[in-house]
């Protein structure tokens, strides 16, 4: 059991409660009263089932919504609502979200609490989504020491099947090694999170994305069609790489990422060179300019020289 000391949600009047959520379970106990959906859940005044799902998976989208608008303190309300009042699936999987809610916001106490009862749920189980995510959470509250392996431990558990969670480790990873003052690393991986989120569609994460890449210095560019066939610094050497006859698994031990996310980068240089084999990619990049390749290939956007990829 979580215990917010009556922080979350305490200003709520009795005289309001439970009215918002026949109407407008999204608005009224997502975003403004947490605490009425709380209370209705566990007195049964939702009715049916089914309606306690539906308010359950509006509750669950919220959360969501509010991580990707860096609204912390409305996602810890929302995601501990859920968490309260579900052990079953909606609670489980909002656990990782109530984790990174709860350490944005200072809980760490909440955090630990989560985390204790998400490597519970996840012991005995060899699921790579739920051991990705439970390496991302204890991530989060680790030691300086051990948040990088983590975040690695993350990733290779999660870049298989797992896009939107994968995306979602990137940014978390990069926002970490900025604050570790590693800009160019942090740069690296926060460039990933952005581009994985606008092919995803998760505007609101690519956004946060966006954010963090420019407080690292970068003056990062929004993605739009005019520039879709330009390839960032870590495509272009990949696609080097490719060009000199390198299989994915050479080129990740050299860049010091994973072959899936080789894979990745590879696609989207596919598309962007409208290419669709490897000889036909070596084919396209010796046609350009020796300076302009040698330039997206070796100096990111402020002109400095890339850092290997982490």
């Amino acid at each position: 059991m979580f215990v917010l000391g009556g922080q979350i949600g305490a200003g709520d009047s009795e005289a309001s409660r439970g009215t918002a959520l026949v109407g407008s379970p999204v608005a009224g106990c997502g975003r403004d009263h947490p605490a009425d959906a709380l209370d209705c859940l566990a007195t049964g005044r939702l009715g049916g089932g089914g309606h306690v799902k539906a308010v359950m998976s509006s509750l669950v989208a919220v959360v969501e919504l509010e991580l990707g608008l860096g609204n912390y303190q409305a996602a810890l309300a929302c995601a501990f609502v859920v968490c309260e009042a579900d052990r079953g699936d909606f609670g489980t999987r909002t656990l990782p979200d109530l984790i990174e809610a709860a350490v944005r916001c200072g809980w760490r106490e909440i955090a630990v609490s989560a985390l204790e009862r998400l490597s519970g749920t996840v012991a005995g189980k060899v699921s790579d989504i739920d051991l990705g995510l439970l390496a991302r959470s204890r991530a989060l509250i680790a030691s300086d020491e051990d948040t990088e392996p983590l975040y690695r431990a993350a990733l290779v558990h999660l870049e298989h099947g797992a896009p939107v969670a994968a995306a979602r480790t990137y940014l978390l990873y990069g926002e970490w090694l900025r604050r570790q003052r590693r800009r160019s690393d942090a740069r690296e991986q926060l460039r990933t999170a952005r581009d994985m989120f606008l092919t995803l569609g998760s505007t609101n994460f690519a956004a946060r994305a966006h954010t963090e890449l420019a407080a690292t210095g970068e003056h990062a560019r929004r993605r739009t069609a005019n520039a879709d066939s330009d390839l960032t610094p870590q495509e272009a050497k990949i696609s080097q790489l490719v060009a000199q006859g390198l299989p994915n698994r050479v080129i990740a031990s050299h860049l010091f990422i994973s072959p899936a996310t080789v894979d990745y980068h590879l696609r989207k240089v596919f598309r962007k060179l409208a290419v669709t084999s490897r000889t036909q990619l070596a084919l396209k990049l010796s046609a350009l300019s020796p300076p302009e390749l040698s330039v997206a290939a070796i100096h990111g956007p402020s002109g400095g020289t890339c850092q290997r990829a982490v």
